[in-house]
């Protein structure tokens, strides 16, 4: 297991703090539901379309990288 000095555990903890605090910070401009899953509709073709992309892709490769990897160990085990 990784051991983590003082210093990096300082590090992480307020990047942890960050994030939750600018997630309160610009959650409080959720009203509603409609507001959280659509953004009020204010996002454009482009983001949307580079959000799914990216949805995609990370989910396809991280699919293909698992297949590869299960491919390599039988490939392994029924060479010995």
């Amino acid at each position: 297991m990784i051991r983590l000095e003082p210093f990096e555990y300082v590090i992480v903890s307020v990047y942890l703090l960050f994030v939750l605090l600018l997630g309160i910070w610009k959650g409080r401009k959720v009203k509603n539901l409609n507001d959280y899953a659509v953004a009020s509709r204010s996002y454009g073709s482009l983001i949307i379309f580079m959000t799914l992309s990216a949805s995609f892709i990370g989910g396809g490769f991280t699919m293909a990288a698992c297949s590869d990897i299960s491919l390599q160990t039988v490939k392994s085990l029924q060479q010995r």
